[in-house]
């Protein structure tokens, strides 16, 4: 959702970068929370 070098620069506390085409819904707990957030542009 975010360049590499925007989350090398700054990131929320305990984030993890994923390229957006690796992501897969299946694979996610579901009763956890999941946020994803992006640069706002575009």
């Amino acid at each position: 959702m975010r360049s590499i070098a925007e989350y090398q620069t700054a990131h929320i506390e305990g984030a993890v970068s994923r390229p957006l085409d690796s992501i897969s819904t299946a694979s996610w707990p579901k009763t956890a929370d999941i946020v994803l957030y992006c640069s706002g542009k575009g």
